[in-house]
């Protein structure tokens, strides 16, 4: 006979399988035309119920049977049924597009991004906190030399899951000639304070430079800032310093990292 679970409190979702059906016992005269042909239900009610692992006993008194039939529920098989219960969460993580393939030769993806870039995620409490981020289906970029758009959806494989972004995302990929890793040392760090110093005073960077790029570029050829004057909060404290080139580059050359990425800024004492 079929077994209906009802009153699951709003907050919590059942995780662990979820039995259907139960076997039961009737007693009755067989000369009762009702014998063999009522369909009674089995009910069980998780109004009270909490969070964790619950052992709910089955007996006559969970099953449905109309006293009319003049039928008795002799016994329920099994006598109790383990169910998991787990509180339903939410967080927001980031969309990681899912690049299948290989660009043409001599090309290399610059960059894959997805708008929106981020999807809030609802369900059971365990498998919302091991999820860290979600991708998307798969992108073939095989082939490709340049910069390409297209509409997906999200592959989120556990159906007890749910996304805020119901909808295929837009995700821009960006493919470019191959680069190489070029590094610029002793780089001066200006602020717009002279009644300050900054620690380290000189920072280096890692460029992604094309390699069909032939001018070669110098730590002239950047500037690092700190503005403090803007800064409300006492010093010292740190600050990341802001990179610019001093005549424009050509786009594909990217900052791959900034060493140190902080810098830290004291005041002299002297105005």
């Amino acid at each position: 006979m079929p077994l209906e679970i009802h009153n699951i409190p709003r907050n919590l979702e059942i995780t662990s399988e979820r039995p259907t059906s139960v076997d039961i016992t009737i007693r009755g005269s067989i000369a009762n035309p009702g014998f063999g042909q009522v369909t009674p239900a089995c009910v069980i009610d998780l109004q009270s119920a909490g969070e964790g692992e619950r052992n709910i006993p089955i007996g006559p008194s969970n099953v449905r049977l109309s006293r009319a039939s003049g039928l008795e529920v002799v016994s329920v098989r099994p006598p109790r049924i383990k169910l998991m219960l787990e509180r339903t969460t939410s967080k927001e993580i980031p969309i990681s597009p899912a690049l299948i393939g290989r660009p043409a030769e001599g090309f290399e993806v610059y960059s894959a991004i997805p708008f929106p870039p981020t999807t809030v995620v609802t369900g059971p409490r365990t498998r919302i906190e091991r999820l860290k981020e979600v991708n998307t289906e798969a992108i073939s970029i095989e082939g490709l030399t340049e910069r390409m758009r297209t509409f997906v959806n999200l592959n989120i494989q556990d159906g007890m899951v749910q996304t805020s972004t119901p909808r295929p995302v837009e995700v821009n990929v960006d493919i470019g000639i191959r680069r190489k890793l070029v590094t610029l040392n002793q780089i001066p760090v200006l602020s717009d304070d002279s009644s300050v110093i900054v620690e380290p005073s000189r920072i280096a960077l890692h460029l992604l430079v094309p390699v069909t790029f032939t001018r070669t570029l110098t730590s002239a050829d950047f500037t690092a800032r700190v503005f403090v004057r803007s800064l409300v909060r006492s010093l010292p404290l740190k600050v990341k310093p802001g990179i610019n080139p001093i005549s424009p580059l050509d786009p594909a050359i990217r900052i791959k990292e900034v060493v140190p990425s902080v810098v830290t800024v004291r005041r002299t004492g002297k105005n």
